[in-house]
């Protein structure tokens, strides 16, 4: 005999429950590592001092270096065949609810301007990550990034690392620009202002790329290269993660890579500190 309606939706109901209760196991097998770890955030503080103490001796650009007329004529080509291309790429772009979804993630409008079904030209998601840089600290992470309009949106984070002795923050306020779109793979730019408050106290900014592959059913990869600069030092930071996706639900670990200088002539070498991360991704 078919099963009633009411004997369906149990089975889907407790299908459903099952599927987010590996989501949260594999969530806290990735957290287990990073738990107990070593770190000072007063030693990276003192560092950062001494290394800004260090004068930045710049030297004045010579003058009459010009550049060539034929290098501008190239450039000014290039440019323009890539803002073309940019515009072909994203001005038709909408979104579908999440990577591997049934219906695409990546939905071009038609010639005339027609949305296909299911598209929409927003799409966001929100995050929340474990992490340790070793020799730095370890705490938490939250991401909120997204398209407002099609190629267009916010990219803002927040985290916080404590050292077992002191606590150090940072807000990072900004949007993102998309560079390429495609099904299975997106590219974009960011840009931020960046606060840190606690035992560093700074203001300044951030800039990079990010970009994520979504290759084959349910795997996901991250990889994201920037920097954050401020008066007087500057962090390069990378990062690389992997993923699976479980409808709108993308539990990740990844690694990530600082290096803290001065910068300029003078440039001083405060630091290189690197750990892992995991967290749990919801697309909407």
């Amino acid at each position: 005999m078919a099963a009633s309606i009411p004997d369906y939706a149990r089975g889907s109901n407790a299908r459903y429950h099952r599927g987010m209760r590996r989501v949260a196991a594999f969530f806290l097998l990735c957290l287990h590592p990073l738990v107990f770890l070593p770190a000072d955030i007063a030693d990276v503080a003192k560092k950062v001092e001494q290394a800004e103490a260090v004068p930045d001796e710049r030297h004045p650009i010579e003058a009459g270096a010009a550049a060539d007329d034929g290098d501008n004529s190239f450039a000014e080509f290039v440019f323009d065949v890539f803002a073309l291309l940019w515009l072909w790429n994203n001005l038709g772009t909408t979104y579908g609810p999440y990577p591997h979804a049934p219906e695409g993630y990546v939905l071009w409008q038609d010639a005339e301007g027609h949305i296909p079904p299911g598209g929409r030209d927003q799409r966001y998601s929100a995050d929340a990550q474990a992490f340790e840089l070793e020799g730095f600290g370890r705490g938490a992470w939250a991401r909120l990034e997204g398209r407002f309009f099609r190629f267009i949106g916010p990219y803002a984070e927040v985290w916080t690392l404590d050292d077992g002795h002191a606590l150090q923050h940072s807000a990072r306020l900004g949007g993102q620009v998309s560079l390429f779109n495609a099904d299975g793979f997106n590219w974009f730019l960011y840009g931020q202002y960046v606060h840190w408050f606690g035992v560093i106290d700074r203001d300044g900014g951030s800039f990079g790329s990010v970009m994520r592959s979504y290759p084959v059913k349910p795997l996901s990869l991250e990889w994201r290269a920037g920097a954050q600069t401020f008066d007087g030092f500057v962090i390069g930071e990378s990062e690389v993660s992997i993923g699976a996706l479980f409808g709108r639900f993308e539990p990740y670990v990844g690694y990530r890579w600082w290096n803290l200088g001065t910068g300029g002539d003078a440039s001083v070498d405060i630091g290189a500190y690197s750990g892992a991360f995991a967290g749990l991704r919801a697309h909407f």
